[in-house]
């Protein structure tokens, strides 16, 4: 059974009534008694703070669930999707990674959060139990209390007790709150996170840039500077950008929410109209003292990384089963004090996300390329072009970075990698002051055509060897390849450089890193009938001299799109969770915001776009082209 915020405070309050019956009824001028009743209260407040926990799980999958279904519906009435027919919430929530990964995010704040608010009420309780026991027992000692029954003298006990209530928590200026409060506020708090976190989540499934808040209608005068107002998702658009998910909520009873916007079912005046309104936004100042700041920092500090290790843990657990860790516990205490064992877990990790692991359809189609290019293995081109090449690669397998398997190694290659994009870009990332290094980022993409996430690419594609140069193969090879094989790419004069030059800097000038919306890389096309008539027409210009024809290497890594993308939300969640100071989190997002990057630094040379018959070339090294 879920319990609503309500029923968590009546559950609170309950609680404390029996205490005050458990103190009533204790004979307080024998010492048995009352060590029995203490024992009674802990194991009361065990019992009870256990009860709630076991069904925090069910009452934040439920109020997901329910923003899941809502979402969905808005999705609907945009316009966006037709149906609701094939949408099962359930199953939703159970194949996707990302919605799993939030409820299981959620429950662990919301279960640390009442834990330790059950114990302090505990400690708090115990502590003004005794306080009031001894009143009472100094007011019997002084004689105040001739001719009162052992029962009237427990009840004083209560009565004095129920006047300090249970704290479950102490607020930076010392407020104390009462259980029953803090409690329903925690839970009111975190079911209306999971609505709103699963609303962002299924809009970011249909890549949905843009939310319109909305909200109960009069609203307080917190949440009234953002309603009505669109923002984007991700940084480096026309709409203001904020944080979604941890803006909202912005207090215990927010109730702001948010709904699609989508400029592609927009006119110009609508947007123009929205985009003038929404950049009139302007948050208020933080008016918290600095210590209220730095002790808040270090408590976010010490959820995020208990929240991590949760994380990890139960990814350990699903992907490891018994070869894994068995319990929270066996986790911690190997992590810390095990470090080769905890080592050996991390290697088998790898084996989940192997790079030649990719899902059914695209293994078969690197299968077919095994199977079919078989042909040229022997001799795909001749040794003196193949002495010429390997020479040519060979001056740039030195200092290359290895490929990484976990977010720690990621983690790890943060100041090598901001080190190489400063020396590249000539940027001076490395002296952004603490907490600054998004704004760095921000100004760096109004500067430049090209935006840091792209940009980005090209140092690490060289950091990790992926501009080396293709390997060669002649026509007649390329012919008796099976047609699934066979990609193809167009190209057109790009100014005052004809399509010839640009087809000769792929083979043996600089790599040049292309835009697409699947990914940034060099876009090729499986040689199909279509196909061919729209890389000749569009990208070719109807110059068949235009299109390069090249095949995937037999011993690329390949992964299709989807896959990658299930990493990167996972990946972005745990950057987003971890305890990492801002501006290396500024620094990865900013990275990990580009899934070719992911890729590159993964191990994967080819992103395969599923139903569109294409293919993203991500390592030069990895293809062979057509020598004609």
């Amino acid at each position: 059974m879920a319990l609503t915020p309500e029923q968590i405070k009546k559950l609170s309050q309950f609680l404390q009534n029996q205490v005050k019956e458990l103190v009533s009824g204790v004979n307080i001028e024998s010492d048995k008694d009352t060590q029995r009743m203490y024992m009674a209260i802990e194991k009361l407040f065990d019992n009870i703070g256990s009860s709630v926990q076991q069904e925090v799980p069910q009452t934040i999958y439920e109020q997901y669930a329910n923003g899941l279904s809502n979402a969905q519906q808005q999705l609907i009435d945009v316009g966006l999707i037709t149906s609701n027919g094939a949408f099962n919430v359930q199953n939703a929530i159970a194949q996707e990674f990302v919605h799993t990964d939030a409820i299981t995010s959620i429950v662990t704040d919301t279960m640390q959060d009442l834990a330790s608010a059950f114990r302090t009420a505990k400690k708090y309780s115990i502590k003004n139990v005794d306080v009031a026991v001894k009143d009472v027992q100094e007011e019997i000692a002084k004689g105040l209390m001739v001719g009162m029954t052992n029962k009237q003298m427990s009840q004083r006990v209560a009565k004095k007790f129920g006047e300090q209530g249970m704290t479950s928590f102490v607020t930076v200026d010392g407020k104390h709150l009462p259980l029953d409060f803090y409690a329903e506020t925690v839970v009111r708090t975190k079911t209306q996170t999971a609505y709103n976190h699963s609303h962002l989540n299924r809009y970011a499934e249909d890549d949905i840039k843009h939310v319109y808040v909305t909200g109960n209608i009069p609203t307080c005068g917190e949440c009234v500077r953002y309603r009505g107002h669109v923002f984007a998702t991700e940084r480096g658009d026309q709409f203001p950008y904020i944080n979604l998910y941890t803006t909202f909520p912005k207090h215990p009873n927010c109730q702001c929410n948010f709904r699609p916007y989508i400029t592609d079912f927009k006119s110009d005046d609508e947007i123009k109209r929205d985009l003038e309104h929404s950049k009139s936004f302007d948050a208020s100042t933080d008016n918290r003292t600095q210590a209220e700041k730095e002790r808040y920092n270090t408590d976010q500090k010490a959820k995020a990384k208990a929240r991590r290790n949760n994380l990890s843990y139960n990814k350990m657990r699903n992907r490891l089963g018994n070869e894994g860790p068995q319990t929270f516990k066996e986790y911690l205490q190997v992590k810390t004090n095990d470090k080769p064992k905890y080592n050996e877990w991390v290697a088998q990790m790898k084996k989940v996300y192997d790079p030649n692991k990719v899902s059914n359809e695209s293994q078969r189609t690197q299968e077919e390329h095994t199977g079919s290019n078989n042909v040229s293995d022997t001799n795909i081109q001749d040794d003196n072009k193949r002495f010429e090449n390997d020479n040519q690669n060979a001056t740039q397998d030195n200092n290359l970075v290895e490929p990484i398997e976990t977010l720690d190694e990621l983690i790890d290659l943060a100041p090598s990698l901001l080190e190489t994009i400063d020396n590249t870009l000539g940027t001076k990332f490395a002296d952004a002051p603490k907490n600054e290094f998004k704004f760095e980022l921000d100004d760096f993409d109004k500067e430049n055509e090209i935006p840091f996430n792209r940009k980005s690419q090209e140092v690490i594609s060289e950091m990790f060897g992926y501009n080396e140069l293709p390997q060669s193969i002649t026509k007649e090879e390329f012919d008796k390849l099976d047609e699934g094989s066979k990609l193809m790419r167009g190209l057109n004069d790009f100014g005052d450089t004809p399509a010839s030059e640009l087809i000769e800097q792929y083979k043996t000038g600089k790599h040049y890193i292309g835009r697409g919306i699947f990914g940034h890389g060099t876009y090729t096309a499986v040689m199909t009938e279509e196909n061919k008539e729209v890389v000749l027409s569009r990208y070719a210009k109807d110059n068949a001299s235009n299109i390069m024809n090249m095949k995937i290497n037999d011993d690329a890594n390949v992964i299709n799109k989807k896959d990658l993308n299930k990493i990167k939300k996972e990946w972005e969640m745990d950057i987003k969770l971890s305890d990492l100071d801002n501006n290396t989190k500024d620094l990865l997002k900013g990275i990990t915001r580009n899934s070719s990057n992911l890729a590159v630094m993964l191990g994967y040379d080819v992103l395969f776009i599923e139903g569109q018959q294409y293919y993203v070339l991500l390592n030069r090294g990895k293809v062979s082209v057509v020598n004609d």
